[in-house]
């Protein structure tokens, strides 16, 4: 697998999993669909008062929720592109290392001996993944 194929795989799936699932099911809660189970005292109150709101509210509450799970996404990758000040360890040139590993069987992968490993966020890569990201979201 090549560097970017890997970079691919990874920002599909978090936006899938990521981005897509929490839209999907904060709009779920908020909507109180059979598939969202709305059962903390907190989730029951924002149900009611998202009933309560117009439709032309409501489609505003769906785009903040939207932007906010896009600029939480954003944020987390800066910080997989190590693109915070400083190192993650004080005085230690350091950085987050994300990888996709495959491994020949289970045993291998229980005891952490991939068959290959592959830098998702590799410092020389040309494109960052908090700026890929936008093309998968």
């Amino acid at each position: 697998m090549e560097s970017n194929e890997a970079v691919k795989v990874f920002l599909e799936r978090v936006s899938i999993r990521a981005y897509k699932s929490a839209i999907e099911q904060i709009d779920s809660l908020l909507r109180g669909s059979q598939d969202s189970r709305i059962s903390e005292t907190e989730d029951i109150h924002l149900h009611d008062w998202y009933e309560k709101l117009d439709d032309e509210t409501k489609i505003i509450v769906r785009a903040i929720i939207k932007k906010t799970a896009q600029k939480v996404l954003f944020g987390f990758l800066v910080i997989l592109d190590n693109l915070t000040m400083g190192y993650p360890i004080e005085g230690v040139i350091s950085d987050f290392a994300l990888y996709i590993q495959t491994y020949v069987d289970k045993t291998s992968h229980s005891n952490d001996q991939p068959k290959e490993a592959i830098r998702i966020n590799h410092p020389k890569n040309t494109s960052s993944l908090h700026d890929l990201i936008f093309e998968f979201i």
